[in-house]
């Protein structure tokens, strides 16, 4: 990867340059990276660009990715392999959906996903850790039954 080197980064700061794409695999050898932030940048994210990110516990994509600004969705397995993350900020990116995207993240507590334009609450199940939701500003006209179960917060 990119980084390969920085074998002890703790905290990536990449927020407001004009990044449009990362490859698969950029952040391989970033196993001790906590924290990254990408917000502000014009991105394509895609499976396996945050691959080797085992260690990150806090991700900021806020206004982030261009795909999302135009009403797109994120794919499933985009945050997969982030057993650790525990915040989340993809506020401000105009999704559509999010749905099958934040499965996985078993130690999410907090999650941010306001200014999109979200119809409907994702389904959460089994984000037991989960302390802290921002869905305002976005279209939500339901919130469907099961949204929130084996939540406990």
């Amino acid at each position: 990867g990119t980084f390969t080197e920085l074998t002890a980064l703790v905290h990536l700061n990449l927020h407001y340059n004009a990044i449009t794409s990362l490859g698969t695999g950029t952040f391989i050898g970033l196993t001790k990276l906590e924290y990254m932030t990408l917000s502000g940048n014009g991105l394509t994210v895609g499976t396996g660009t945050l691959n080797g990110l085992t260690a990150l516990t806090t991700l900021m994509m806020q206004t982030a990715v261009t795909t999302m600004r135009t009403g797109a969705s994120i794919g499933m397995g985009t945050f997969s392999g982030l057993t650790a993350l525990q915040e989340l900020d993809l506020g401000v990116n105009a999704l559509t959906s999010v749905q099958g995207a934040l499965t996985g993240l078993t130690a999410l507590q907090k999650l941010w996903l306001n200014g999109n334009a979200l119809t409907t609450v994702p389904t959460l199940t089994g984000h037991t850790k989960l302390l802290f939701l921002n869905v305002g500003s976005n279209n939500i006209t339901s919130i469907g039954m099961g949204t929130f179960t084996g939540v406990t917060a």
